[in-house]
């Protein structure tokens, strides 16, 4: 399950995060995809900070029978974040709070990070995180990453995506209003493949990160981009056809071999963000936090 959220995150990476918009009935017929993508890349360079509210909603079902024997689990998985970024002093502040439910069991977890060029070695990036789970929080800790190689992997924007994947990216016809906003809706169906490939040029490696053997998923990704601006006011990526796909494709050998039956409902799937930009001027990391890491 964190391979799947961590693909649907990767899918509106880029400070390009998630929402969804009502639609108003402008018409798009004016301009077109290249040059939006385009304009939206010369925007997105001009940013100084960005503040991104998102939010995580999935929800599965499986039924399952076998030898007459009916079994059924739920999972359930909600949450939120918020993510303040000052781009040109390479600063962050982020915190996510999750629920989940297996089967009826619970728990919830709660992460806080934040991130600083080091105050006496402009050439470091200090990262400082906690974890709490049900209530009991963990220390503080801290780590070190070279700035040069981490600003390479955080300059990464949705036109180096459009590029080279252009064939899986269209444009609806008619605007959107979001957020209060007159957008243009960008669609993409973005495979796990493209979303690595991406990333890989960009410097990112997450080899490490077991995700091999996952090219299969897709994010169904909606960018809202507004018109007169060009920024990425939201984006929702929505993941429930591979999810379900890849549950039956788990559980399928299983229940052929015993003459199971199985039936898989994906209620909801999406990770949805709203951004607004140049709003936060700077970002300070609390004494309490770099006296206590460890």
């Amino acid at each position: 399950m964190k391979k799947i959220l961590l693909i649907g995150s990767l899918a509106a990476s880029g400070v390009i995060f998630a929402g969804c918009g009502s639609n108003n009935g402008g018409s798009a017929s004016n301009v077109t995809i290249d040059s939006v993508m385009e304009d939206t890349k010369t925007a997105m360079a001009s940013v100084k900070s960005v503040t991104t509210k998102m939010n995580v909603d999935f929800d599965l079902k499986v039924s399952a029978s076998v030898n007459g024997q009916s079994q059924d689990f739920n999972m359930k998985m909600s949450g939120d974040g918020t993510i303040e970024a000052v781009l040109d002093k390479f600063a962050s502040h982020q915190v996510y709070n999750m629920k989940q439910s297996f089967s009826g069991v619970e728990s919830e977890t709660k992460s806080e990070i934040y991130m600083a060029v080091n105050p006496t070695d402009s050439k470091k990036v200090d990262i400082y995180s906690t974890n709490s789970t049900g209530g009991t929080s963990s220390d503080w800790t801290k780590s070190s990453v070279d700035y040069e190689k981490a600003s390479e992997q955080i300059n990464i924007n949705l036109y180096d995506l459009y590029k080279d994947n252009k064939a899986s990216f269209s444009m609806d016809n008619k605007t959107q209003t979001y957020e209060g906003s007159n957008c243009y809706v960008v669609k993409a169906d973005i495979g796990f493949d493209q979303i690595s490939k991406y990333l890989a040029n960009s410097g990112n490696d997450f080899s490490q990160l077991g995700l091999d053997g996952v090219s299969d998923i897709m994010a169904k990704t909606v960018y809202y981009i507004d018109s007169e601006t060009k920024e990425v006011k939201g984006v929702e990526v929505d993941m429930a056809e591979s999810i379900k796909s890849i549950f039956e494709a788990a559980l399928k050998e299983q229940l052929d071999s015993s003459g199971g039956k199985m039936d898989i409902k994906v209620n909801s799937s999406k990770i949805t963000t709203v951004n607004t930009y140049n709003n936060v001027k700077s970002i300070d990391i609390p004494k309490e936090v770099t006296d206590s890491a460890n």
